[in-house]
């Protein structure tokens, strides 16, 4: 598999190296000396249907016969560290690894196929999160994986590359309380069909 790992979200704009656990010296010890507990890290959700993608053969119906490939995401894992200035979080930085899992349907006719995912912040880009902007905004990035899809009928699991969030924190933005949402980027077709099916609410991790 190929993975092209994603940037970090625009209201970041730098790429940052793989960090430490949540437990970090710089938010355990205050300046005096004594024990700061350390917050919670950020929750990361799956959204209600966008956690699945079903791509059907051009000009086809959707049977099950015109499927050609199928993938989920199953899990989400990583890490977090706080940042603070004089004693206040300024600033947290999340580790995201993605898991997934990709099915080929009975119409694949390739062994490669292109899956597009994003991560959001709702309290940065509230709306659209199914939809690939069509220029950079804040708190939205998505990611491209090119999968080599097993035999027909048969499923494998992945885990793409680390992704690197830095979520600057004020009085309305508190780590614990900030959301990070992960999903497909899927047509209005895909999304229609999901909702349709009904996939439900996974939470990540």
């Amino acid at each position: 598999m190929k993975a092209c790992p994603i940037s970090c979200l625009v209201v970041i704009s730098i790429l940052l190296p793989l960090l430490a656990a949540c437990q970090s010296a710089e938010g355990l010890y205050s300046l005096g000396g004594r024990k700061k507990p350390v917050p919670p890290c950020p929750s990361v959700k799956f959204p209600k249907d966008l956690d699945k993608i079903t791509v059907f053969k051009t000009g086809s119906g959707q049977d099950i016969t015109d499927i050609i490939y199928e993938a989920e995401l199953t899990a989400s894992t990583g890490e977090c560290e706080y940042f603070r200035n004089d004693n206040v979080y300024t600033s947290v930085v999340l580790t995201l690894q993605v898991d997934m899992e990709v099915t080929t349907g009975p119409a694949a006719n390739t062994r490669r196929a292109k899956l597009n995912y994003f991560v959001a912040i709702p309290d940065f880009f509230p709306e659209g999160w199914h939809l690939q902007p069509t220029e950079s905004v804040n708190g939205y990035k998505s990611a491209k994986v090119v999968v080599t899809l097993p035999p027909k009928g048969k499923t494998i699991g992945l885990v793409d590359e680390p992704i690197y969030i830095r979520i600057p924190l004020s009085g309305q933005h508190s780590g614990p309380q900030t959301i990070v949402l992960m999903g497909f980027v899927l047509s209005n077709d895909q999304l229609q069909f999901n909702q349709q099916r009904g996939t439900g609410i996974r939470l990540g991790g």
